[in-house]
């Protein structure tokens, strides 16, 4: 990735802090409370990955359950269209994963779930040891120091080449996060805002703290899709919501 991608990468991160939190991304992440900005920055990772095919609905940022104070969710209430699918394509194969790691169908994934998978897949990148990531601490305590919080301009004026290096080795590590910037731009964002140190005991932490109550969809009982218009004919076991339907790629 190049500051190109990654500023592309923040210009949709933003629109979804901006829809989500009625903040910028810049004060998203640079909230007092890390472990907010985190569990915020985290739970956009879900947005993005839900926004093609889902419809947002108001949610009261003060209640227990709302583990972001978000000020929407989004649900799934129909199947996605072919077209849809294909422009798509990363997105759903994402949710599709999720969705088979959750042991539910696509549409009871909530944005919990994936910001949890996420974290349970990038934690052992982030918190690994490489020269990309070395700097990442001094560069966090620079800008806590300074008060500069981490935005385009200061990407371009001198950061830009710590984040592409950052970026890089995430791509690098884990290839099929490629598909996914506004994932690689979250995560190198959260590293050069908190440190890497302070960044895995949060990834930790929160993946620790799996509640039932905050998983919206966790009682929901679920039944396999059973078609056999596969590649291999053998029968999908895609969960569905109902007996009789089928997934989105078998409707």
């Amino acid at each position: 990735m190049n500051v190109q991608a990654i500023d592309k990468a923040w210009e949709t991160l933003e629109r979804l802090a901006q829809g989500e939190y009625g903040r910028s991304l810049s004060d998203t992440l640079l909230v007092d409370d890390q472990s907010l900005a985190f569990r915020r920055t985290a739970r956009l990772f879900g947005v993005y990955a839900k926004e093609p095919f889902a419809h947002s609905f108001p949610y009261d940022p003060d209640i227990p359950t709302n583990w972001a104070k978000s000020s929407r969710f989004w649900e799934i209430h129909k199947t996605p269209g072919k077209l849809t699918l294909r422009k798509h394509h990363a997105q759903y194969s994402l949710l599709e994963d999720v969705a088979l790691e959750w042991g539910r169908p696509v549409e009871f994934i909530a944005e919990y779930n994936i910001a949890l998978s996420l974290c349970r897949r990038v934690r052992p990148i982030v918190c690994g040891e490489a020269k990309a990531l070395e700097t990442q601490e001094k560069i966090a305590k620079e800008l806590e120091r300074s008060g500069i919080g981490v935005s385009p301009f200061s990407l371009n004026q001198g950061l830009g080449l710590a984040a592409v290096m950052v970026a890089s080795y995430l791509v690098q590590q884990m290839p099929s996060l490629a598909e996914h910037p506004p994932i690689v731009a979250g995560t190198t964002l959260l590293l050069m805002c908190v440190g890497q140190r302070r960044l895995c005991k949060l990834m930790k932490d929160f993946e620790d703290s799996y509640d039932k109550k905050k998983d919206r969809f966790a009682s929901r009982e679920f039944y396999v899709c059973g078609s056999t218009s596969t590649a291999t004919r053998k029968p999908c076991g895609a969960l569905v919501r109902e007996p009789g339907l089928r997934c989105a790629r078998h409707a």
